[in-house]
């Protein structure tokens, strides 16, 4: 299961649940949803573990400069472009701005956009 990174838990969506939201995962009735631990063996699909994602918590980080975040995007790019033959903006949403906030490097958000694209079934045969 991926990990994203939030500044706070959301509450669980299960109706009359308070808890926190620990993952945010497609739903047996098909729905995505934010779910509690408690609820994620009852609710989670059958592919939650390999599309959901796993909240966790984060200290908030000062915004880093747009034109830093550009020029991460660009190397972003090559390494794609190395990998595949496309760039950031040929392939569905990414967490762009969040991975290089957190520091993740140009080759490591590249790669882990390929293995985003490959497990998600609507893409299914791309590369």
């Amino acid at each position: 299961m991926k990990k994203t990174y939030v500044l706070e838990l959301p509450t669980c969506n299960i109706p009359g649940c308070k808890a926190p939201a620990r993952y945010d995962v497609p739903t047996i009735s098909g729905p995505w949803g934010n779910i509690c631990g408690t609820h994620y063996d009852l609710y989670a699909s059958r592919n939650a573990e390999t599309l959901g994602f796993e909240l966790i918590i984060r200290e908030p980080t000062p915004p880093r400069p747009e034109a830093e975040f550009q020029s991460w995007l660009k190397e972003v790019d090559k390494e794609l472009s190395s990998l595949c033959g496309l760039d950031h903006e040929s392939l569905p949403d990414q967490n762009w701005r969040q991975w290089f906030d957190d520091l993740m490097s140009a080759t490591d958000a590249a790669e882990t956009a390929l293995e985003n694209v490959m497990e998600d079934e609507e893409y299914d045969g791309i590369f």
